[in-house]
């Protein structure tokens, strides 16, 4: 959830931390710090709130000092404040750290320090990190690697660690358990972060850590990973996936208008090199397909809006591969202990691809011999790591807190693997397949023709703007963006929202239905529209309002031009690809009630986007 940056070498730290603390803020901005040296002290500078705000806090730190870690804070144990902002210290000032995660059992460690005379100033489960450090550098650690390689075990729970010691100044030390530390050696050093972006001005290759390794990143530009230098050719080094430049605004105010505008190119790059002679190739498959083959079932496992896009998948896959298909709650599927079955296929899915709840979904369906694969728009992560296959979204980076290109994207992949699981399974009709492959090469060129409608949806959002409550409806395909539409106006609008099945409408939801509420009703072809249509019929008769999205030229068209008080037509699709058209306009209808109501819609309050912890 947090964000880690930092570096050591023989250049100025503090442009490197203080840019890639802006680069993080996606990860949390509930509070932001930075710590280096002055001479034999450790100095810090921190801020409640968002890292800009330490931009005047620089001047007093040391401009020539060239270590130093950084932070951004989503608050888990302490409220937001400065005193709970990383990086955190030793009561003697000897060791500072930042920290991504949590330590479950920081209240026992914490008696046990203040017993040995150890002060704490925060309210967090981090500041019992240095301490602990700073008791094994008393003891005699010859090095501050051994004093953490000490330390690491009595800790519990899932963690990123970076260390700096005011009596080790020549390194900086790294631990991943379970949650993303990225390293890469460039031009005056080594340098650090959770995610690629904030490395890209310094380094053309990275490495990931995996769970359980220590790293010692040296002043002298080089870097070892269980006190073993890695050899400058190593095949663990790869490429920069994120280019320099992706991560602009290119001229919007928002990320998130941006991310949203992108969205014919994230399509194109989604599909680019998949469809190859009418068939689908996706050679992340090559060596399960026969487990594949074999799968009795799918159980699909993912959180918020990564988890529409599994319902989404959830009717193309019995559609089109005709396999019993489940659609779960990664927090629950674990908890809960559901059942797996022998070879079953479990598809995770995650734009970060750390999402700690369907990380561990995943590796609990792993465990019991089930076949994995990860959907993933960020490659690399721990969830590839713990699949059996890896599949990218490939929609290029995202850094709004609200998933937008990535969400089509991702169900652009799904769509794409349930035809590819189908042939392989022998049950993908050529009907079916050159149906899909006609509109899934058309279909960029549809969402630029929805992305047209960005001021309708702007007047819409706007004639709403005092409305108590928003309504979306749909049937079949259209159910999920129903949801992700509820999703995106309650995380950017702050409004209360529901979505329903509008067969539903009439077991209890329709008292809800009032004058002025807007009710936006998916109807496009092929998901049971013409049901839909009888259901918008009992929302007009008590007085609510219709926001109509249909087909152009459908017969629900026409129905929907005598009922609608706003009426959108979009392009003819296929039905299973059919919410990648009505995506676009949820988005831009939850974007513009966040804008109009003066909201930060890149970062909405109380969220973060990489949500890496339970």
């Amino acid at each position: 959830m947090c964000g880690i940056v930092g570096c050591i070498g023989s250049q100025p730290a503090l442009p490197m931390l203080y840019a890639g603390l802006k680069d993080l803020m996606y990860r949390g901005y509930d509070s932001a710090g930075i710590a280096t040296f002055n001479n034999d002290t450790i100095v810090r500078a921190r801020v409640q709130g968002e890292p800009l705000k330490l931009e005047h806090k620089l001047k007093d730190l040391p401009q020539d000092a060239t270590v130093g870690i950084a932070h951004n804070r989503w608050a888990t144990h302490g409220k937001p404040a400065e005193r709970n902002a990383h990086p955190h210290t030793s009561s003697g000032n000897m060791v500072a750290v930042v920290h991504n995660g949590i330590i479950e059992n920081h209240d026992a460690l914490r008696d046990e320090l203040i017993a040995q005379g150890y002060r704490f100033q925060s309210e967090t489960d981090t500041e019992v990190i240095p301490n602990l450090i700073e008791r094994e550098i008393v003891a005699g650690a010859r090095d501050l690697t051994q004093a953490v390689e000490r330390i690491v075990p009595r800790l519990k729970g899932g963690f990123a660690i970076a260390v700096i010691s005011s009596l080790f100044q020549d390194e900086v030390v790294l631990v991943r358990s379970g949650m993303p530390l990225i390293i890469g050696a460039g031009i005056g050093g080594v340098y650090f972060a959770s995610d690629e972006t904030p490395l890209v001005d310094y380094v053309k290759e990275v490495v990931q850590l995996v769970d359980g390794e220590i790293a010692t990143l040296c002043r002298d530009g080089t870097f070892l990973i269980a006190r073993k230098r890695l050899p400058k050719y190593s095949d663990r080094r790869r490429p920069l996936r994120v280019k320099k430049g992706s991560t602009g605004k290119d001229g919007h105010k928002y990320y998130m208008f941006k991310e949203i505008m992108e969205q014919p190119e994230s399509v194109r790059n989604a599909i680019r090199g998949r469809l190859v002679d009418g068939t689908v190739v996706l050679p992340e498959l090559d060596l399960i397909e026969e487990k594949i083959r074999n799968a009795s079932s799918v159980t699909l496992v993912a959180c918020g809006t990564s988890k529409y896009a599994g319902a989404v998948a959830r009717l193309a896959f019995e559609k089109l591969a005709r396999m019993k298909t489940m659609l779960e709650e990664a927090s629950e599927y674990h908890t809960r202990e559901a059942l797996v079955q022998d070879g079953e296929l479990v598809i995770g899915i995650s734009q970060s691809g750390e999402t700690a709840d369907t990380c561990l979904a995943l590796e609990y369906a792993k465990n019991r011999n089930a076949t994995c694969i990860a959907v993933v728009n960020r490659q690399g992560f721990k969830l590839g790591d713990i699949a059996d296959a890896e599949i990218g979204a490939l929609a290029g980076p995202e850094i709004a807190v609200a998933s937008t290109k990535a969400f089509t994207a991702q169900v652009v992949v799904l769509i794409l693997l349930a035809m590819r699981v189908a042939t392989i399974r022998g049950t993908l009709s050529d009907y079916n397949r050159l149906r899909l492959v006609e509109s899934l090469e058309n279909l960029p060129e549809a969402v630029e023709e929805v992305l047209k409608y960005a001021n309708v949806m702007r007047n819409v959002a706007k004639s709403y703007l005092s409305a108590p409550r928003t309504l979306f409806i749909g049937r079949g395909y259209c159910v999920p963006i129903a949801d992700e539409g509820t999703l995106k106006l309650q995380e950017i609008g702050y409004v209360d929202a529901a979505a329903y099945s509008a067969g539903a409408l009439k077991h209890g939801p329709l008292a809800l239905v009032e004058d002025v509420i807007p009710v936006i009703a998916i109807a496009l072809s092929g998901t049971a529209s013409d049901k839909t249509l009888n259901n918008v019929q009992e929302v007009v008769a008590r007085s609510g309002h219709i926001v109509g999205i249909v087909t152009k030229g459908s017969a629900e068209e026409e129905l929907m031009r005598k009922l609608a008080k706003v009426l959108i037509s979009l392009p003819n699709t296929a039905e299973e690809l059919s919410p990648i058209l009505a995506a676009p306009l949820v988005q831009l209808y939850a974007y513009y009630s966040g804008v109009l109501r003066k909201h930060n819609v890149d970062r909405p309050r109380n969220l973060a986007k990489s949500v890496t912890v339970e």
